[in-house]
């Protein structure tokens, strides 16, 4: 505890009224007087916890992750005096220091060896690693409610995706493929037979029937902007689509590669620049500097809410360049729909032996999830398939060992792609016979 304000002995306790003290419902005239006692919330702060691994040195490495306070819910039995985390939550969290927040009727005191102390009321950090007990005292003191808190970590940390392979049916992928997540669909444009196609499903098991595009778009460029489809044709052409079939020409701007969307702007590269646009007709630089090291392959990007401005994106970018052939390149910005607030591009740079970028990949794929960028790294030399995190904002990468990717067996060179739908992971994988794997999450959100 960060501080420990006083502590009253078992006897004394039940006739104290320790008006004194702060109220976890009001002030203490709105509860004087009062025989209630209970917990009626529960919630906790952000965990903070240092994580120690090997690096690619084969050295040890500590780095912290944050798990949102806010994604940890909890459940209260009043019945039998239990509050208990909803979902079993990963191995890894740190719980010796945890600031809860309660709200309900009376004063709340948490019971150390046997005397019960009274703690801080959203300040105070208390060690949840074998349970804590609590009890409730009515501002009164003539009545007591006790609780036993505990915080369920999963066993170990290696399985928090357990894997299953789908049967499937209608699923042709004989080229190169992406996939998109759309509301509820699964989105896949692929390169057949000369054509480019698009195949969508629910579940991951019943598939449209391959139906080709009117347009020739490049299927790895396809992007969402707003909820619409947005590619690339032969000519550099930007195309919009809302079904993913019917495209039509929304610009005459021409680029050389969609780079990343947020929820303000489209983002192209041409003539050495990045350009954003929010209605395809005006562009404006957005960065002119280290475009040399702009991806030319496997670009994806995320964008998400800043921790501290709901106005404002982070968004990340990620591919290959052949100026990097170790690393993949990673580019970052802070997005708003204010200029005032809107920031540029900015390619993050590494130096030699830096253990903590993002590899070289054959393959890339980049979500968001629990506060942390993970990207899918297929490596075909190596023949592996990883996953990679960064908790901030893609500066730092480090293998992930909490999810296990991929399945046993997932081959190592054909073509792959990896999203997040419904809490769930899903890896769907080309070739004569299109296989796809659903990942049940068991941390979520």
């Amino acid at each position: 505890m960060k501080q420990i304000f006083k502590y009253i002995y078992l006897s004394v306790l039940a006739c104290s009224t320790m008006l004194s003290l702060n109220s976890c419902l009001g002030t203490d005239e709105e509860n004087k007087g009062t025989s209630e006692c209970a917990i009626l919330s529960f919630a906790v702060d952000d965990i903070k916890s240092a994580i120690t691994i090997k690096n690619s040195l084969g050295e040890d490495s500590v780095y912290y992750r944050t798990m949102s306070g806010s994604s940890i819910k909890f459940n209260i039995d009043q019945i039998r005096g239990l509050i208990t985390t909803v979902d079993s939550l990963p191995n890894w969290l740190d719980i010796t220091r945890v600031v809860p927040t309660y709200s309900g009727y009376g004063y709340a005191y948490v019971r150390v060896n046997d005397i019960y102390y009274a703690f801080s009321n959203g300040k105070d950090s208390l060690d949840f690693t074998n349970g804590l007990d609590l009890m409730m005292v009515s501002t009164d003191g003539t009545s007591a409610k006790k609780y036993t808190v505990t915080i369920n970590k999963s066993s170990n940390d290696a399985d928090t995706l357990v894997w299953e392979a789908l049967p499937q049916n209608n699923l042709v992928l004989n080229g190169n493929h992406h996939m998109v997540a759309r509301n509820d669909n699964m989105f896949v444009f692929a390169e057949n037979g000369g054509n480019t196609t698009l195949t969508t499903s629910l579940n991951g098991t019943e598939w449209t029937a391959p139906s080709v595009l009117n347009s020739q778009v490049n299927p790895k460029s396809v992007t969402l902007f707003r909820n619409d489809f947005y590619a690339l044709d032969a000519e550099g052409q930007i195309l919009s689509s809302a079904d993913g079939l019917q495209w039509n020409k929304v610009s005459d701007m021409h680029a050389e590669q969609i780079l990343a969307s947020d929820a303000a702007y489209l983002y192209i590269q041409t003539g050495g620049k990045i350009l954003a646009s929010k209605d395809m007709a005006q562009w404006k630089e957005n960065g002119i500097v280290d475009t040399e090291m702009l991806p030319l392959s496997n670009i994806c990007s995320q964008a998400y809410t800043t921790r501290t401005n709901s106005q404002l994106q982070n968004v990340v970018m990620i591919g290959t360049s052949p100026s990097d052939t170790e690393n993949s390149v990673v580019w970052f910005k802070i997005s708003s729909d204010d200029e005032s607030s809107n920031q540029t591009w900015n390619y993050i740079p590494h130096k030699t032996g830096n253990a903590y970028t993002l590899p070289h990949a054959d393959e890339l794929s980049l979500v968001y999830y629990e506060g942390e960028l993970l990207a899918f790294v297929a490596d075909y030399a190596a023949g592996t398939h990883s996953l990679y995190s960064s908790e901030d904002n893609g500066i730092t990468w480090h293998k992930n060992t909490e999810h296990v990717l991929p399945p046993s067996d997932l081959a190592t060179t054909e073509p792959s792609s990896f999203i997040l739908l419904d809490n769930n992971a899903w890896v769907i994988q080309g070739g004569e016979q299109p296989k796809v794997w659903k990942g049940t999450l068991k941390t979520v959100k």
